[in-house]
């Protein structure tokens, strides 16, 4: 397990080696409750420990170096990617840590947000930036890309026959309904569809023309599945104006 020091104040987060030790300060003078303040001072200290998550970022089936990548939620870092397009942040185990990439390098590309759960030997986050010429793409099939709509990405991991989609809906279970959709077969050709096609070792559904805002997901996994769909991210997720949010699932016997 890696593990890091943070320190900070108010309150007041103290570690080293391989714990995170969390202590908050009452900011009501300390003669005004001498019982609590013995009681506090004899009350055992709780330690979070820290987990390394790694990511990768990639654009034309190349690693995409010095693109920014900041924490959306969880410690508040900023870092860049390095020349092979990986990147690492530090988070309490157990906690959500969304971060959301920008392709500085490359004009036209859209930023990618992905979310997980912090633990220990986590695999690393993998980033397919969707590029301009992606984007262009798209309208060949009779879409119109929106920047003030979001887009959502979701990938069946390791699913080998089509029919997997997914349902989203605001944090008040209201229904959210993409105005279209993209597939991709097993040659990563695209088309329009809200239902994946076989893909081999892994299935991506584009939904987009979507509102920004918190979206939570769920999967639809076809008849013929022999094995349920393991949620892999955080959820919900945020989605935003020009972004594309990726959630992924374990459909077959991939481990995390």
């Amino acid at each position: 397990m890696i593990r890091t020091c943070l320190v900070a104040t108010m309150p007041l987060l103290l570690a080293c080696g391989d714990n995170l030790q969390v202590r908050t300060q009452d900011a009501a003078s300390p003669d005004s409750n001498r019982a609590d303040a013995a009681a506090s001072d004899a009350a055992p200290d709780a330690f979070v420990p820290l987990v390394r998550v790694f990511g990768y970022v990639e654009a034309y089936g190349d690693p995409v170096g010095a693109a920014t990548v900041t924490t959306l939620e969880g410690p508040p870092q900023t870092t860049t990617t390095a020349l092979n397009g990986t990147f690492y942040f530090d988070a309490p185990e157990g906690s959500r840590l969304i971060m959301r990439v920008d392709p500085v390098p490359i004009t036209g590309a859209l930023p990618m947000i992905r979310g997980v759960i912090a633990y220990d030997h986590l695999r690393p986050r993998n980033f397919y930036i969707l590029t301009a010429e992606e984007i262009a793409g798209a309208s060949s099939l009779g879409i119109d890309y929106d920047p003030a709509d979001a887009i959502v990405e979701v990938d069946f991991r390791n699913a080998s026959i089509g029919g997997y989609g997914a349902t989203l809906t605001t944090t008040n279970n209201t229904p959210l309904a993409p105005d279209y959709g993209v597939v991709f077969d097993d040659q990563g050709q695209p088309q329009v569809g809200q239902l994946t096609v076989a893909g081999g070792n892994g299935s991506t559904l584009l939904l987009g023309g979507l509102p920004p805002g918190p979206a939570t997901f769920a999967p639809v996994v076809p008849a013929a599945a022999t094995l349920p769909c393991q949620p892999r991210d955080a959820n919900p997720l945020p989605l935003e104006a020009g972004v594309v949010t990726w959630y992924d699932y374990e459909c077959g016997n991939g481990q995390d």
